[in-house]
């Protein structure tokens, strides 16, 4: 019966051995592992009973303990050396390879829990880190983030593609401003020529009386084209000048503020444009449409459409007149030093901070936007003129495409001042 027993408790080593390897893998692979502890208890309880087996061995007879009185009148049987050390062997390499298997898991358990040990290490850094900052830290933390939803918004808004109004041909479609009271219009590609007595939006042509126009000239060749036909409006212009400014590409660093916006012809008479693969067409110098150079005459709108000389060749009639405008005759003022006067509040000229939070208020001349110019002997009644000329009264270091300048009346010829035309569906 001893024999049987020493057996068993060999089977039952080398299975809890076998159950404690899989209870290492088992957490190596899930972290979760269920206690064996019935089998446990068995193989406790038989080497407990082997121990006290193996002390009254004498002679390599068993003489068991438990049963000596039951079996007095049996022999018990005879069982030699060799065959008990060797099961003696049997069961302490079993129980070796269960306490091994053991050791693994206690050495998974303990990995795990330095792991756990180390997140906590950084939630306590960073909560010690959230606890230093104030409350005034917190609110222009707050602000930054509504500032840069508010830039989000707006250029989600300037860049949504013009698919809402179908535009004439060498027509671009100019997204609207809710600031600046527009909504999606229609304006020439390119400044007008003049073909018969209509005014058309052409590359090559000839200007309007030949560069020499005024206010009253330039709104009936817009409104002689027909119904949804006008003259562009200082809001407009407005609008599709700081679209130009919020879009990269226009930028010499290829991002919005980086360098300078490109200014065009600035400093030759009244030149024909070309196609948008040659932004300096008839200038001297060569450049395309992915190289930026000051003189380029194109301008890439957010949508993607292309303009022509915004900034720079024909300084452009826009309908606006403003009778009580106040600054100093004669002022050539950068817009980066602009202010509000009284009758002239400074959004009729630019944008700022407050109005597009993208804007810079320190931008002016140098990044490409131009100035402001009220000339010695205004008009009772100065009609606007905006984006800069290539040669004449207003020329070289006033171009820009926010460029502005209030001078002539409705019936002054503008020298170097030509004619764009809006389209309204």
């Amino acid at each position: 019966m001893r024999f049987i027993s020493l057996i068993m408790l060999v089977f039952l080593a080398t299975l809890s051995a076998c159950k404690a390897r899989q209870d290492a893998a088992q957490l190596r692979d899930t972290g979760d592992v269920q206690p064996s502890g019935d089998l446990g208890a068995q193989l406790s309880d038989l080497a407990t009973g082997m121990e006290a087996d193996l002390s009254t061995y004498t002679a390599g007879v068993f003489v068991p303990r438990d049963t000596a009185a039951a079996l007095d009148d049996n022999k018990p049987r005879a069982r030699t050396k060799d065959e008990l050390d060797a099961l003696r062997k049997a069961a302490a390499d079993a129980a070796a390879e269960y306490k091994l298997a053991q050791a693994e898991t206690d050495k998974l358990d303990a990995e795990r829990i330095a792991a756990l040990a180390r997140l906590n290490t950084k939630l306590d850094a960073t909560k010690a880190a959230l606890s230093k900052i104030d409350a005034a830290d917190s609110e222009r933390y707050a602000q930054g983030l509504d500032d840069v939803q508010k830039v989000l918004d707006e250029m989600k808004a300037a860049n949504k593609v013009n698919t809402s109004i179908k535009c004439p041909t060498n027509y671009v479609g100019v997204p609207g401003d809710k600031f600046f009271g527009t909504k999606d219009f229609c304006l020439m590609k390119y400044e007008a020529k003049v073909q018969g007595n209509l005014a058309v939006s052409a590359a090559t042509g000839v200007f309007p009386a030949e560069g020499k126009v005024n206010f009253t000239a330039a709104k009936q060749l817009c409104t002689a084209i027909g119904t949804g036909y006008a003259l562009v409006t200082n809001a407009e212009w407005l609008s599709l000048a700081t679209n130009i400014a919020q879009t990269a590409v226009n930028w010499s660093g290829k991002a919005v503020g980086s360098g300078a916006v490109n200014v065009g012809n600035n400093g030759v008479a009244a030149l024909a444009a070309g196609p948008d693969d040659k932004p300096c067409t008839n200038m001297a110098g060569n450049c395309d449409d992915k190289v930026w150079v000051a003189g380029r005459r194109t301008h890439t709108l957010s949508n993607g459409q292309i303009i022509w000389d915004v900034s720079g060749n024909l300084y452009e009639f826009v309908d606006y007149t403003n009778a009580s405008e106040s600054r100093i005759p004669g002022s050539n003022v950068d817009l980066s030093t602009l202010v509000s006067a009284p009758g002239m509040p400074l959004t009729v000229v630019r944008p700022t901070r407050n109005t597009h939070p993208f804007w810079n208020d320190n931008w002016g001349k140098a990044q490409g936007m131009g100035t402001y110019l009220s000339y010695t002997t205004p008009s009772s009644s100065p009609q606007g003129v905006r984006g800069g000329s290539g040669s004449g009264t207003f020329n070289l270091e006033n171009a820009g495409i926010f460029a502005m300048a209030m001078y002539f009346g409705p019936t002054e010829e503008a020298s170097s001042a030509g004619v764009r035309c809006a389209f309204h569906p």
